[in-house]
């Protein structure tokens, strides 16, 4: 049984991940672009009865805090990749020393 890590995949979900927050960024501008009311738009109920606002505000913080979720996964999925090849090229470097010499001719320049 054997493990095998792409780093360059790892690398490109985190790209994918920040893609997502694009899309989140435009979800919340949309909510405070259509989402928020005026005292007019509310009317008398609306006054009474804030739950319309607290949704939005609920709804804001949701995807601030999705935005900074995946902010935080692409960092961390760079953060990975990068360990990877690094552990990568040490255990082939390990490997490689574990081998003998391969005796080689002399190069002549005939």
């Amino acid at each position: 049984m054997s493990f095998r890590v792409e780093p360059e995949a790892v690398r490109q979900y985190g790209a994918d991940l920040a893609a997502v927050r694009q899309a989140a960024n435009a979800a919340r501008s949309y909510v405070n672009k259509h989402g928020l009311l005026s005292a007019h738009e509310k009317g008398l109920i609306g006054t009474v009865m804030p739950s319309h606002d607290n949704f939005v505000d609920a709804l804001n913080r949701m995807l601030g805090h999705l935005g900074d979720l995946l902010d935080t996964s692409d960092t961390a999925l760079k953060q990975l990749a990068a360990t990877y090849e690094t552990a990568d090229e040490a255990s082939a470097a390990k490997v490689d020393a574990s081998y003998p010499a391969a005796p080689r001719p002399p190069v002549s320049r005939d």
